[in-house]
């Protein structure tokens, strides 16, 4: 796996952890059901955030993978939710679908409007 896509996978699974509201210690995580991710008080310190999320992580809360298939699209299993996408010849632009559960990756970089040669889509979901 090439130090990119590493970087694009860790960034990514932070990224999705920071929208899950989390229990804090001893807390009941049922509290949590429903809660919007507009009522969290907002962190501007990115080490507080990193912090966070690697709490997720090490308690083996934060669950993630990476799905390829051929062609410009490539989809999270039930559950999880895209966290970034890599696309083919080097093809930069993509967008998630289907609710954040597919990659869509664009043809606007090969010739002819021919499909890509693979998608990936990295896909997290919080335990």
């Amino acid at each position: 796996m090439s130090y990119k896509l590493l970087l694009l996978l860790l960034l990514g699974a932070v990224a999705l952890a920071h929208c899950a509201p989390m229990a804090e210690e001893g807390e009941d995580e049922t509290a949590l059901e429903g809660t919007a991710v507009e009522d969290e008080e907002p962190v501007s310190d990115p080490e507080a955030i990193v912090s966070r999320k690697w709490h997720l992580w090490r308690k083996g809360r934060l669950h993630c993978l990476s799905v390829s298939s051929k062609g410009n699209t490539a989809a999270c299993p039930a559950g999880y939710l895209v966290t970034g996408c890599a696309c083919g010849y080097a093809c930069g632009s993509w967008n998630p679908e289907a609710n954040g559960t597919r990659c869509f990756c664009h043809k606007g970089c090969m010739p002819n409007g021919q499909s890509l040669d693979w998608t990936l889509a990295m896909c997290c979901k919080v335990k």
